[in-house]
């Protein structure tokens, strides 16, 4: 996974500009802070490894939460510009990350309903335009036992084991200034679980 990293900018001081009848003007740099002020839409990302369980705690989210679900492997489909190529040896589309944030940032702008975003890339979208990053993980062992049941190849087993060992998505979550909740999912998710996760984000903060 590409890693990228964005510091947070800061507004800038409030200038006045003309005679003092003229209304004074605060200039903001483009970092997305006045959208998070007014927009209305809430939105989690629930993001991790392949086959950490993003899908089950999303849905369950959904459920609890009575948000709607967002599957951006669907927004792929739909959505084919953000497809850059075909990786051959682990047979699997490459994306354009930049392309795809995009397309999602459209998606939550125009919804009415607040969004659960489900998707090992979600974690790309600002932060300023996400309440909660939902990082899942899994314990290796059953996530190997996943990825094979999926029917994936050694090299793409391996890499995916390797993502979960570094972190890789947890770490860029945090580069990125997202409000993360690490979950673990390598057992069912349940009721009481899912009640829990919930009180964690803490969504009325």
């Amino acid at each position: 996974m590409a890693k990228t990293a964005k510091k947070r900018k800061k507004c800038e001081k409030i200038q006045l500009t003309g005679n003092a009848r003229r209304k004074s003007k605060i200039k903001m740099r483009k970092d997305g802070l006045r959208e998070k002020n007014i927009r209305k839409t809430r939105v989690i990302c629930v993001t991790g490894s392949v086959a950490s369980g993003k899908t089950t705690l999303a849905n369950e989210l959904v459920k609890k939460l009575k948000w709607q679900y967002v599957d951006v492997n669907k927004i792929i489909e739909m959505f084919g510009e953000v497809v850059v190529g075909y990786d051959r040896k682990m047979k699997c589309k490459e994306i354009d990350v930049k392309k795809l944030v995009k397309v999602l940032l459209d998606v939550i702008k125009k919804s009415k309903w607040n969004l659960v975003i489900d998707s090992h890339l979600s974690h790309f979208i600002p932060a300023s335009y996400v309440d909660r990053c939902v990082v899942c993980s899994c314990d290796l062992h059953k996530m190997k036992k996943r990825l094979e049941k999926r029917g994936y190849s050694r090299l793409k087993i391996s890499e995916n084991i390797e993502a979960e060992v570094f972190d890789v998505c947890c770490v860029e979550a945090l580069e990125l200034g997202h409000e993360v909740v690490c979950v673990d999912c390598s057992s069912k998710v349940n009721i009481d679980n899912i009640d829990n996760v919930a009180k964690r984000l803490n969504l009325n903060k």
